[in-house]
C-alpha cells in the first residue's frame, strides 16, 4: 500500500531545508508559542502570522496544495476540541438554540481563537517536518536535551505506524472476503474484535522488534550520517526569524 509519509518533501533543496535542525526547531517552537499567546481578538496579527507562514511555504518549495491538504486533515480534531466553547462562555447572547442552549459572543471569540491558533500551529509543524529529514529532526531534539524517552516514543511511533497500518489493511481485506451480508450489529462486533486483535499483534510486534534492536546494539541514541554545526547563516536565520515573529506578536499591542 502507499503510505502517507509526514516528511514527504524533506529532501528538497531550499534555504529552509539547508538550515540546522536545532535552529529550525527553536524558531518554530517560538512561533507556536507566540501564536498561542496572542489574544483571540487581534485578527490582524493572525493575518500576519498566516502571511508569514505562506511566505515560508513558498520559500521552502513545498507545494501549497500539499500543505493545505495536510493541514485540513487535522482541522476536524481542532473543531471537535473547540465545539462546546461557544456554549460554555458567559456573556452577551448571540444566538439562542431551543433546549436552553445559548451561544455568546465571548464563546464565539474563544472558539475562533482556538481554531485559528490550532490551524496555524499545524501549518508550522508541517513546515518543520517537511523541511527536515526525520532522523535529523530526532537528532536535533536529542542535542537540544529533550528527554530521551520522549524522542524514543516519537521515533517508534513514526517508524512502525506503517506496520500497524499494513496489519489493519490485511485484517480489513480478510473481513470483507468473509462477510456476505454485513449488518450494523455484525459490523460493530467485528470491528471491536479487530481492534483487540490489532492491539495484540502490535504489542507482539513491538516486543519482537525491540528485542531484535537490543541484539544489534540499540542504546536509545539517534545516529545520523553527519554531524550538525551551527553556521553563521544558521544564526542569522534564527535571529531574523525571531525578530519577525516577535514583531508580528507585538504588532497589535
Amino acid at each position: 500500500m502507499r503510505h502517507a509519509f509526514l516528511d514527504e518533501h524533506s529532501r528538497r533543496d531550499s534555504l529552509l531545508h539547508r538550515r540546522d535542525p536545532r535552529a529550525k526547531i527553536l524558531a518554530f517552537v517560538l512561533l507556536i508559542l507566540c501564536i498561542a499567546l496572542t489574544p483571540a481578538y487581534r485578527f490582524r496579527t493572525f493575518g500576519m502570522y498566516a502571511f508569514f507562514l505562506a511566505g515560508l511555504v513558498f520559500a521552502s518549495g513545498i507545494p501549497p496544495l500539499y500543505a493545505v491538504r495536510k493541514s485540513l486533515t487535522l482541522v476536524p480534531f481542532v473543531l471537535f476540541a473547540a465545539f462546546f466553547l461557544p456554549f460554555s462562555r458567559r456573556g452577551i447572547v448571540a444566538l439562542s438554540i431551543p433546549g436552553g442552549l445559548c451561544v455568546t459572543y465571548t464563546g464565539l471569540l474563544t472558539f475562533w481563537g482556538v481554531v485559528v491558533k490550532g490551524y496555524l500551529s499545524i501549518v508550522s509543524m508541517i513546515l518543520l517536518v517537511n523541511t527536515t529529514e526525520f532522523p535529523d529532526l530526532l537528532k536535533g531534539f536529542e542535542q537540544l536535551k529533550i528527554p530521551r524517552l520522549f524522542i524514543t516514543i516519537i521515533s517508534f511511533m513514526y517508524r512502525y505506524v506503517f506496520v500497524i497500518e499494513d496489519e489493519l489493511e490485511k485484517m480489513t481485506a480478510a473481513k470483507r472476503s468473509r462477510t456476505i451480508r454485513p449488518g450494523l450489529r455484525l459490523e460493530t462486533r467485528t470491528l471491536s474484535n479487530m481492534v483487540g486483535m490489532l492491539f495484540i499483534r502490535s504489542y507482539e510486534r513491538a516486543e519482537a522488534v525491540y528485542a531484535a534492536m537490543c541484539c544489534r546494539g540499540y542504546s536509545g541514541r539517534i545516529h545520523t550520517l553527519h554531524d550538525f554545526s551551527l553556521t553563521k547563516v544558521d544564526r542569522y536565520f534564527l535571529g531574523f526569524f525571531l525578530v519577525i515573529v516577535v514583531t508580528i506578536a507585538h504588532s497589535g499591542a
